[in-house]
């Protein structure tokens, strides 16, 4: 009677183990790595040494097409409906080139909203 008892229970355990082993593993294989940050940072790093500080910084309105009822959500949390052509309108892409006197940093629209 004892051995038909622990056999069963014997193989719950191990199945057990393995389930809890395997998601573990898993789980840390599916973390962000330190790696794509250290990318991101070192892409960030080489626009900013790329553009120096003898750039021209030049302000830009964005237009965003969003649909007739459409809005977006900036950045500071103002929120912006569409006009009647489906477009929104806002001050805010900053466009870098070289030859001024500044010091630059692009911004781009798609980094200062989004659609709501």
């Amino acid at each position: 009677m004892k051995k038909k008892f622990f056999a069963p229970l014997m193989g719950a355990v191990v199945l057990g183990l393995s389930a809890y082993a395997g998601y573990r593993t898993y789980d840390a294989y599916n973390g962000v790595s330190e790696s794509d940050l250290l990318l991101e940072n070192a892409e960030a790093l080489a626009i900013v040494e790329f553009m120096g500080c003898d750039c021209n910084r030049s302000p830009s309105r964005c237009r965003v097409n969003v649909g007739a009822k459409g809005k977006v959500k900036l950045l500071g949390g103002t929120i912006l409906q569409a006009g009647a052509d489906g477009y929104v309108e806002f001050d805010g892409e900053v466009v870098c080139s070289k030859g001024g006197n500044t010091c630059c940093t692009m911004v781009e629209c798609i980094d200062i909203y989004e659609k709501i």
